[in-house]
């Protein structure tokens, strides 16, 4: 995939100009591993930082009750986790993501789908 230097667009590999702002693309166009996004102040911050990071730390708090005895909210972990995981995923593109919300919300999905593993097999020796 081709992006625009200028605005970040993406461009078909054969544009000569991008169809968003008319920044010529024939001597450097950017692929998708060099984009960074900059403006006067530097580079930009990602826009979905913090709100990863609250997912996050969110659906790890979820995950672990059901550690000390609260059944079945470890699914709203679950959940959360990917939705933290979509953000990070999103923000990736303008080279600023959260690290921290990214860790959290594996470490949240890890513990949500360890306490199903581990609730299907109690549950089918009580059988």
């Amino acid at each position: 995939m081709n992006y625009c230097k200028n605005c970040g667009h993406e461009v078909r590999h054969d544009d000569k100009y991008c169809s968003n702002c008319g920044q010529s693309l024939i001597h450097n166009p950017y692929k998708q591993s060099d984009q960074r996004y900059f403006d006067k102040n530097g580079p930009l911050k990602s826009k979905y930082e913090q709100t990863s990071y609250v997912l996050g730390i969110t659906a790890l708090i979820f995950s672990a009750l059901n550690w000390i005895g609260f059944p079945y909210v470890h699914l709203i972990g679950l959940v959360l986790g990917f939705i933290g995981l979509y953000y990070v995923k999103k923000d990736k593109l303008t080279g600023s993501y959260s690290k921290v919300g990214n860790i959290m919300s594996i470490i949240a999905i890890v513990l949500a789908i360890a306490s199903m593993v581990i609730g299907g097999i109690i549950a089918s020796r009580l059988i």
